[in-house]
């Protein structure tokens, strides 16, 4: 072997397949990450570096990669940070595996998770983007009764479908009740400005999830409108006669 030729120090097969494995259980779609090779350096003797051939794990959505080293593992994310570096040398499979392969992938997944600022911006202008309201329009029993039944089953809903904490469900819960005694006070176009802000500070002072938030989002904008908007309820009447 020629004296610059890199020695091969790339993970075996066996290897890649547990980390397929890991990287399922994080909650993460492996077919998103892809395998490469890249030039690195055994530095056993700091003198005289002897060049390698190591495995790289990339996130290609986030850009987010692992590089699998002879003496020390690269990585990024990083704990609170953009890059890391984890020394290997002596350290088992398992143990490379268990405390820096697989929290480097919970990371992924959390970096990785919908925009609640986005989310919560989008569901607020999807309601007041088709919520043609009259500035002084008040909340008529009718409607009080219908979002009181509306948020019942979206809370319902969220509890069933996301594994929310007692003070998670707790929160939600007392934000509903703030949102439906508003409407005794202003008129529908500040509540809708009013009911949207208080569900954004509920979800990120109750830290929810990502998945439980969208869909809290997404199914509260769709139960107001009918209420909110005259041209809904205007086709609504025209339908029933």
């Amino acid at each position: 072997m020629a004296k610059d030729t890199p020695l091969n120090a790339q993970l075996f097969r066996s290897q890649k397949n547990e980390i397929f494995r890991i990287t399922q259980d994080s909650g993460l779609d492996p077919t998103e990450f892809k395998w490469s090779s890249a030039p690195s350096a055994d530095c056993t003797d700091i003198r005289n570096p002897i060049p390698i051939t190591i495995s790289v794990l990339t996130h290609f959505p986030s850009g987010f990669y692992y590089k699998f080293g002879k003496d020390s593992d690269a990585y990024s994310p990083a704990e609170e940070k953009w890059k890391g570096v984890g020394g290997v040398t002596g350290v088992p499979w398992g143990d490379r595996l268990e405390l820096l392969v697989t929290p480097w992938l919970l990371r992924i997944k959390k970096e990785n998770a919908p925009d609640l600022w986005a989310e919560a911006l989008s569901a607020r202008s999807l309601v007041t983007a088709t919520a043609i309201t009259p500035q002084a329009e008040q909340f008529t029993e009718k409607d009080r009764l219908y979002l009181t039944d509306a948020l019942k089953r979206i809370e319902g809903a969220i509890v069933d479908q996301h594994r929310l904490t007692e003070a998670q469900t707790r929160a939600m819960h007392d934000g509903f009740e703030e949102i439906k005694e508003a409407t005794n006070r202003i008129g529908k176009k500040d509540w809708i400005s009013y009911a949207s802000g208080l569900l954004f500070n509920i979800m990120v002072n109750a830290a929810f999830a990502p998945e439980a938030a969208k869909e809290l989002l997404n199914q509260f904008a769709a139960a107001v409108i009918p209420i909110v908007d005259i041209a809904h309820r205007l086709l609504q009447s025209g339908m029933a006669n």
